[in-house]
């Protein structure tokens, strides 16, 4: 199981931004953290309703429909690279990682139908 950040022996920590894809987002062993901007995205993939759901900061549910709906039509998951979403994604400042697991579960939730 990977861990997106660990913190342990009362230990105490601040972030600006977390951008986490991983089985456990934070473990908080006998510590103290805060997060501004929290975005964790757990590793196994999410559903497409579920994947925004632990997102500080999240798209407006009409790029994701505008996403989905432009990999449905063309049954191409390569046209999300040149998304509206994900164009909101890089001004955003979201890893790259972060992108590749969300356009991973959206074509996996529209080409599987």
């Amino acid at each position: 199981m990977s861990t997106g950040i660990k913190a342990t022996n009362n230990s105490k920590f601040t972030a600006g931004t977390a951008n986490i894809v991983a089985d456990i987002g934070v473990d908080l062993d006998n510590s103290v953290g805060h997060i501004e901007i929290f975005n964790f995205l757990p590793s196994e993939g999410s559903s497409l309703e579920q994947l925004f759901e632990n997102f500080s900061v999240k798209p407006s549910r009409q790029l994701v429909e505008e996403a989905a709906s432009e990999v449905a039509a063309t049954r191409d998951a390569n046209v999300l690279q040149k998304s509206k979403l994900k164009t909101w994604f890089d001004d955003q400042g979201l890893t790259a990682s972060l992108w590749v697991n969300v356009a991973a579960t959206i074509a996996a939730a529209v080409l599987s139908k």
